[in-house]
């Protein structure tokens, strides 16, 4: 039998194009929520963004340096042709952490999981069916897992393997049971989101419906903490959705299925979000963006005014 979902929201206000270079509204380029997001100082993103940036920025420069002529035909060569400097250091730039470890893949997982499970009605039969699927083992005690957890480096890879399959299937069996002792109804997920009044963009993870008919909207987060600045998303998602399609969101979340555990931070845990504050901080984030936007030469003098 064919699961047909509830459709959420009409025709939009207006459309939000996502194109490789960000989000545009109206044909013009709007800012992404990740990228407001990292003047927040509280979780250490913004700061390892910036990490990431001048490791990209210093690199092109030392290899810059090392560019010579030859004294005959006046080629500039390096280790390797000059002009793929910039393309390599690009490539560097947008994929940092292209060799990570397993744990990093783990919450990612879940995600998808969790998108085939709602694909399939969202019942204990689909549940079943992705974990045969996937052949993940059945759901296992936390204290094992927490036990082993600090052993991966010495596992052999079948062991290792194993273990992270464990992780896979202890936080998506508890994502289920979450979402159906809520009583929620699957709406969509990834959807692209804007707001034409304070021009930002982005996607949302999860909408759905409670049992009287309300929208619940909802974002996964992978890392091992829950900071501030992902209460703002989750506001600004909110806040662009209804701008968008009139329609209110009831409720906000963050789904936690975190890399690394221990016992806070017991592998799953849903974090209901009060957004009028953080709404307030990310509003304020946007209208101050300018002055927040500056280089050391903009504000450099001999003296002190």
């Amino acid at each position: 039998m064919r699961i047909s979902f509830p459709k959420t929201h009409g025709k939009p206000l207006y459309e939000v194009e996502f194109r490789p270079n960000g989000y545009h509204i109206d044909g013009k380029r709007v800012k992404r929520i990740s990228t407001v997001l990292n003047k927040f100082p509280d979780n250490g993103e913004g700061l390892l963004k910036w990490s990431k940036e001048r490791v990209a920025i210093t690199g092109a420069r030392l290899l810059r340096d090392r560019v010579r002529k030859h004294p005959k035909t006046g080629e500039e060569f390096c280790y390797f042709p000059a002009d793929q400097i910039a393309m390599i250091m690009d490539a560097a730039h947008r994929e940092p952490d292209d060799i990570k470890e397993e744990t990093a893949d783990v919450g990612i997982a879940v995600h998808a999981f969790a998108d085939e499970w709602f694909q399939g009605g969202a019942t204990e039969q689909a549940r079943m069916a992705v974990c045969k699927n996937y052949f993940l083992p059945d759901n296992t005690q936390l204290l094992e897992i927490l036990q082993a957890q600090t052993d991966t480096k010495e596992m052999p890879d079948t062991d290792r393997n194993l273990f992270y399959d464990k992780m896979k299937s202890y936080m998506f069996n508890k994502f289920c049971m979450f979402w159906m002792k809520a009583g929620l109804v699957y709406v969509g997920s990834e959807i692209v989101v804007g707001s034409r009044k304070y021009g930002f963009g982005g996607r949302l993870d999860i909408l759905a419906r409670d049992k009287k008919g309300r929208l619940i909207l909802a974002d996964f987060k992978t890392s091992k903490w829950v900071a501030p600045s992902m209460f703002s998303q989750v506001a600004a998602y909110k806040l662009a959705y209804e701008e968008m399609y009139g329609e209110k969101i009831h409720k906000c979340a963050i789904i936690q299925c975190p890399r690394e555990w221990n016992e806070r931070n017991q592998g799953f845990g849903v974090y209901p979000v009060k957004t009028a504050p953080y709404k307030t901080i990310f509003l304020n984030t946007i209208k101050f963006w300018k002055e927040t936007e500056f280089s050391a030469a903009d504000c450099r003098k001999d003296y002190l005014p």
